[in-house]
């Protein structure tokens, strides 16, 4: 690793050995003092309290900057480059002193050692307590906040800072008060609390405003922008950044400045002109920063912006010229940005850098150079604590050894940027509960990169036990990668305790088979586990754009009962999914497909393929999970099945009423007996209280259903208003605690968007988030006697003998067998979800 002392090297030479590891490949712990920069997860914004008198928080757009400003990873060298001492030699009889407690753990967080610093900054609040000095007390408060926000203590943080306000009270100080109250307004931003956080931001920017305060007028707007930009108002947050950048100017506050700008460069990006004016408006403040880290920040922050834009025009072919010339603005900065942050032994930002600056290389085509920069962002990251970096650098290196023709470096690289990301689970993200899933454009990617390899590793190998060897991995990686999926969109731990229950493939009944139909780039992988057999790898020459574009368009027509146009995408689709699979699974004898749907699938009906002659219902019982290992196969036990029926036929809170649905709970109840809860007796409460009293096994609701993109705006509807998914989930949720699970959740009114994976993804994840063996659910609504039909004759079958999923094969056959419902558009939407026994 260069050396880190405060003489300074020309930015090429530092480059150059940045572009050799083998030069110098000395870890990132042998330097001393390393980077933590608490935890947190990779797109979220960085606070920062700065001066005692404001207070102001910089932060910036997500995904740019992953360090906090202010709390310097510096080496703390000296003038002859030895490390300064990490306690100061102070006489013992100050060492018990809060000024000496609360001075040592400010020295802890500017070297990035927020653990330490915490604890001393917790110590020395303990001693001010019992002093009568509020500026003293006040002071120490506000580091202890910025420490406890450092490790994601979000809840203890604000409690700080509630008894900074008091102190603030106390010495009658308005500009210090308003500070304190635009940080608390930055915290509830980051715990996700959206309408309090923007009223409390407005409020306190206007008082700073009326007071004078500009950098926390500043500071505010500033996160007003964040907000915005996190709720996917770019414009909006543009407005607000250039306001906040307009005001820091006038205040003098070169960093906030810059950073303003910077951060509407990027929000504006969609307008180049007006982007590229904000770039130049943040280039011009940057200069004026005289703090080297602060600088650094700064810098970092632009050179990624910049580097977006030249992606951009990349990606709208602009003239290569243009595309050139904002690769070297780009690169500059982040040139400038790694040399001052390495001479501070700032790790955080450096490896920030050197990534960008391999990003950059790899966008041009320069794969070698793009390399050597990626792994030192790796060697330089190696001793710090941030998983939320350090993955996207390993993925980064994975795509490079891949495109370099080192394919086992490149899966080894994807590897450990998964574990990474396995470790970022329980690490608290900033604003996440507003922000939408950044899933499929940063996690999403590392799995699918692993995958590809290794079935690629697979295919190639000539041996047969190495081959079934990459097969298993690249299940177990698909599997995760599931789990991963349902986890970002459910934002809890259900899977992990569902995942806990389940006992793997050995649980696979003799006549089922199961697919991963997996949608590459290039190419469809079919992977295939058939009852007794290894795995089994097929590949259709189809990339996942074309996949998409059919499945698009059979889900389109599928709803449209007079046409049979859905017949071409359904052959095409069976031509590339099914057919390949067709001579195995005859020779296996199995009855039951159960297919792990990958993205755009989920959105369709696996057993309305057809094979041009007839549908695969009428070949095969069709199942789908959102991932194996997320289920716990088991038939039901017809013996001591207890059902409970809830239901809608009423118009309420603005919904159409649904007249079938009273028709189909009595026909359901004759079936299966039980408790029925109809209109105004289907109240939130007294389905739970139903729910707390008894141990059903099977719970049918036939009500309105919406099933969206985000969790929250997904809902079931009862007499007495609407059902979010996490208090249905809660009340279902209660049989995860009983000796016997809830065999059965039937949604038979529910819908999802047209075409939307994440949608119908919370369909297919509602057995795992439920605690639910499977799930009865539909794609779209079907108001009509056939869905009544089709209800009676599965529990017919079910209470029968027949598993899950032939018992619905025989309702949907049945079904067909009438002429008026042989389309699709009424037997369809009916999925089984998760056990198919």
């Amino acid at each position: 690793m260069p050396d880190s002392s405060n003489t300074a090297q020309p930015c090429s030479s530092r480059l150059e050995s940045a572009r050799n590891p083998s030069a110098n490949s000395a870890s990132a712990t042998s330097r001393g003092q390393v980077c933590v920069d608490g935890a947190f997860g990779a797109n979220f914004l960085k606070v920062s309290f700065v001066s005692p008198r404001s207070l102001a928080r910089h932060a910036q757009w997500g995904g740019f900057l992953l360090v906090m400003i202010g709390l310097s990873c510096a080496n703390l060298a000296n003038d002859s480059g030895d490390p300064v001492p990490l306690v100061d030699p102070a006489p013992l009889a100050d060492q018990e002193s809060a000024s000496w407690m609360s001075s040592q753990g400010e020295a802890a967080l500017a070297r990035g050692d927020y653990e330490a610093g915490l604890g001393l900054l917790r110590h020395a609040n303990r001693l001010a307590a019992a002093e009568a000095d509020p500026e003293r007390r006040y002071a120490i408060l506000v580091g202890l906040a910025r420490a406890e926000r450092a490790v994601g203590e979000y809840l203890a943080a604000e409690n700080a800072l509630a008894q900074a306000l008091v102190q603030a009270e106390l010495l009658g100080d308005p500009s210090r008060q308003a500070a304190v109250e635009v940080a608390l307004a930055g915290l509830q931003l980051a715990r996700g609390d959206a309408q309090g956080a923007e009223a409390a931001l407005r409020r306190g920017a206007e008082r700073a405003r009326s007071l004078g305060l500009l950098d926390i007028q500043a500071a505010a707007l500033n996160d007003l922008g964040n907000l915005k930009m996190l709720q996917l108002e770019a414009g909006a947050a543009a407005e607000l950044y250039g306001a906040a950048g307009t005001v820091a100017a006038e205040a003098g506050d070169s960093g906030l400045t810059a950073l303003a700008w910077a951060n509407a460069a990027r929000a504006g990006s969609d307008d180049r002109s007006r982007a590229l004016a904000a770039v130049e408006l943040s280039q011009a403040a940057l200069a004026g920063i005289s703090d080297l880290h602060l600088r650094a920040t700064v810098g970092l922050n632009l050179g990624l912006g910049v580097q977006e834009l030249a992606s951009r025009a990349s990606l709208e072919e602009e003239s290569a010229r243009n595309v050139n010339a904002l690769r070297a603005q780009s690169s500059a900065l982040l040139e400038t940005a790694y040399a001052l942050a390495e001479a501070q032994g700032d790790f955080r930002i450096a490896a920030h850098a050197l990534g960008a600056l391999g990003g950059l290389e790899e966008d041009a085509g320069r794969f070698p150079e793009a390399l050597a920069l990626t792994q030192r962002a790796v060697l330089t990251g190696a001793g710090l604590d941030a998983p939320e970096l350090l993955y996207r650098w390993e993925a980064q290196l994975g795509r490079l050894r891949a495109a370099t023709g080192d394919p086992r470096g490149a899966i080894a690289a994807y590897q450990r940027a998964a574990v990474m990301l396995e470790s970022l689970r329980d690490r608290p993200g900033w604003g996440a509960d507003l922000a939408d899933s950044s899933f499929e454009s940063s996690v999403a990617p590392v799995y699918r990169g692993l995958i590809d390899l290794l079935l690629v590793e697979a295919a190639e190998s000539t041996d047969p036990v190495q081959a079934q060897a990459f097969l298993v991995r690249g299940r177990a990686a698909m599997e995760k990668f599931k789990a991963a999926e349902l986890r970002d969109f459910f934002r809890d731990d259900c899977v992990d305790a569902q995942r806990a229950r389940t006992q793997g493939l050995g649980g696979i009944s003799r006549d089922a088979a199961i697919v991963y139909p997996i949608l590459l780039p290039t190419r469809t992988a079919l992977l295939l586990s058939l009852p007794g057999a290894p795995l089994a790898l097929f590949s259709v020459p189809i990339p996942r754009e074309a996949v998409e574009k059919e499945v698009r368009a059979l889900r389109d027509q599928l709803e449209r009962p007079a046409t049979r146009r859905y017949l071409t995408h359904a052959r095409q689709l069976y031509d590339w999914l099914i057919r390949p699979l067709k001579e195995s699974l005859e020779a296996s004898g199995v009855s039951t497909l159960v297919f792990v749907p990958d993205g755009p699938l989920l959105t369709i009906p696996m057993a309305s393929l057809h094979d041009g002659n007839r549908f695969l219902v009428e070949e095969y019982g069709v199942a789908i999970t959102p991932g194996f290992d997320l289920i716990d196969p088991a038939a039901v036990d017809r013996e001591s099945v207890n059902a409970l029926m809830a239901g809608i036929s009423k118009a309420v809170d603005g919904s159409p009423p649904l007249p079938n649905v009273a028709e189909e709970l009595h026909a359901v109840q004759s079936i299966l007996g039980g408790e029925l809860l109809l209109d105004n007796a289907f109240l939130r409460g007294a389905l739970r209280d139903s729910l707390e009293a008894k141990n059903f096994g099977i719970v049918h609701i036939a009500s309105h259903a919406q099933f969206s993109a985000r969790p929250e705006d997904t809902y079931l509807l009862a007499w007495d208003g609407r059902l979010g998914l996490d208090e249905l989930s809660e009340d279902i949720g209660l049989f995860r605690y009983r000796e016997e699970p809830l065999e059965l959740l039937t949604l038979s009114a529910c819908e999802t968007a047209r075409g939307d994976e994440r949608a119908s993804l919370g369909l297919s994840g509602m057995a795992v988030k439920a605690g639910a063996r499977s799930v009865l659910g539909s794609l779209w609504s079907v108001n009509d006697p056939a869905a009544t039909a089709l209800i009676e004759a599965f529990y017919t079958r079910l209470m029968a003998g027949d598993s899950r999923a032939q018992a619905l094969r025989a309702a949907q056959l049945g079904l067909m067998a009438d002429f008026r419902y042989r389309h699709p558009a009424y037997w369809a939407p009916f999925l089984l979800i998760g056990s198919w026994l």
